[in-house]
């Protein structure tokens, strides 16, 4: 059964979308923990002695396979960061830290 806070988080998302998240999460751990990136930064939030950084946008599941092309509403392709779904505002530091967690 899933967790309820993964079932909280995906609220209102689309259905098929989210039937097709979860069964790539279970694939293995790394799926999952892909899937899963905003307990991880529940976990990070609550650690008391950070290093402070600039609050910015971060994309909240940084890794290689999430650059890519994409066409921008002004018709021009670019390449940069195409997944935001996990999207929030926090630490910058935060965005390094899930590049190199394992």
């Amino acid at each position: 059964m899933l967790n309820q806070q993964l079932i909280n988080f995906n609220k209102g998302r689309l259905p098929e979308m989210i039937q097709l998240k979860y069964e790539v999460m279970t694939e293995n751990a790394f799926r999952f923990f892909r899937g899963t990136c905003h307990l991880f930064y529940e976990r990070l939030a609550a650690i008391k002695k950070f290093p402070l950084s600039p609050l910015v946008w971060i994309c909240g599941d940084l890794h290689l396979e999430n650059f890519g092309s994409f066409k921008g509403s002004n018709k021009l392709v670019y390449f940069d960061l195409n997944d935001f779904d996990e999207g929030i505002l926090a630490p910058a530091l935060w965005e390094v830290i899930r590049l190199v967690a394992p």
